[in-house]
């Protein structure tokens, strides 16, 4: 099965599950969320052959490579000839921007469109997104956004970079302890959490304006976060009001606080579920003990313990495409990087390190690891480190 033309999406798979949107695009498409018969191991040795004729046109000498590096940097995909089996994207510049192009391997046009929106490098990246959900079923992070709080200025603030690390921009300038920087999956705003003692609490920075809000007052403990709903509207809160941690779910806008779990030990680092019906939490069994659960994030009845067999899981990061949970094991400096599959419930560790966030693809992941920031295909095990450790990076975040 095959979408024509005014679709985006190749079927790959006998079986999807949901139907999706392209915000960015106007596009309708069928996102894949489950390959039957095939493991994420075995997707990364299917790469996708693809043949990128060379653009056209006036800016063609500086689009040709970034094009090249965007598609070959998404890990689906290895360039060839034109050859059966084989994508093609073709490209020109015409007077109304940069016109892409790309062709299913029977040779129908999937998709035709012209990108002249925020520069060169933005239309590219754009039509390279175009091209990894068209053509692999899965968004793109070309186009997405890094978060994460660093002392590059000699005090912690918050600073967004592109996927790769470059583009770095500070987003806070006052210089006062914050942590848990959380971009929303359409970037437009973050969360982040204000450790001074005065004015400790959970804010919102609306990105466009940079206006900061307070959503909720906070007791200055480094556990308390804001993490965003995939829609965007819904905020899973980490509280330490009286001394123990708990989450709370609220609107984005932090009113309407509900407790989730009534319990008398430490609920932390909540992470949503793809439909954002559950999520996933560290509870602290005891010191130095803890133990990732599955919750309904509605109801809050009967946590569900994962069947996680290394030491200490904390961390938990639930993939957009909902299969896979990454997580961190082991305590202080000795802390690696694990995946949790939850259809047969194995688990896999990635690399060391702590602090993982996926990003759109649920293929990569960013991590901190001795200050430094890298990224890792997850299925193949490729790092790369994208911003170097001298200004001790930490607490990630990534859109999605």
């Amino acid at each position: 099965m095959t979408c024509r033309a005014g679709s985006c999406i190749i079927v790959r798979s006998r079986v999807f599950v949901r139907v999706q949107k392209s915000v960015k695009t106007g596009l309708s498409c069928l996102v894949l969320a489950c390959y039957i018969g095939l493991s994420s191991q075995n997707l990364s040795a299917r790469e996708i052959p693809i043949a990128l004729i060379p653009i056209q046109g006036a800016q063609a000498a500086q689009a040709n490579p970034m094009l090249a590096h965007e598609i070959k940097s998404s890990g689906f995909f290895y360039l060839a000839k034109p050859q059966p089996g084989a994508y093609v994207v073709k490209g020109r510049f015409t007077k109304d921007g940069l016109e892409g192009l790309l062709l299913h391997p029977d040779g129908h046009e999937i998709f035709k469109r012209v990108y002249a929106s925020k520069g060169l490098q933005a239309d590219v990246r754009q039509l390279a997104d175009d091209i990894t959900l068209a053509a692999a079923g899965r968004p793109g992070i070309s186009t997405s956004q890094i978060a994460f709080v660093s002392k590059r200025s000699g005090k912690p603030d918050i600073y967004i970079a592109d996927y790769d690390g470059k583009n770095i921009r500070q987003i806070t300038r006052d210089g006062l302890p914050k942590r848990h920087p959380y971009l929303s999956p359409n970037g437009r705003f973050l969360c982040f959490t204000g450790m001074a003692r005065q004015g400790a609490g959970i804010y919102k920075i609306d990105l466009a304006s940079n206006q900061r809000t307070l959503i909720a007052t906070g007791h200055g403990d480094a556990s308390e976060r804001a993490v965003v709903s995939p829609d965007g509207k819904s905020l899973a809160l980490v509280l330490a009001a009286g001394g123990n941690s708990d989450i709370y779910i609220s609107k984005n806008s932090g009113k309407s606080q509900r407790r989730l779990i009534s319990s008398s030990i430490a609920e932390l680092q909540p992470s949503w579920s793809a439909d954002g019906r559950s999520l996933v939490y560290t509870a602290v069994m005891a010191p130095g003990a803890t133990q990732l659960f599955v919750v309904n994030a509605k109801t809050g009845k009967k946590p569900t313990p994962l069947a996680i067999n290394l030491p200490n899981p904390t961390q938990a990061t639930w993939s957009p495409d909902g299969r896979r949970i990454a997580f961190v094991s082991g305590t202080g400096s000795n802390t690696q990087i694990a995946i949790h599959h939850l259809r047969d419930r194995s688990n896999r560790v990635l690399t060391t390190g702590q602090s993982p966030a996926w990003g759109a693809d649920s293929k990569h992941l960013i991590y901190v690891d001795r200050g430094s920031l890298y990224r890792i295909d997850v299925d193949s095990g490729k790092k790369q480190k994208l911003i170097s450790g001298g200004s001790a990076v930490y607490d990630p975040s990534w859109t999605r």
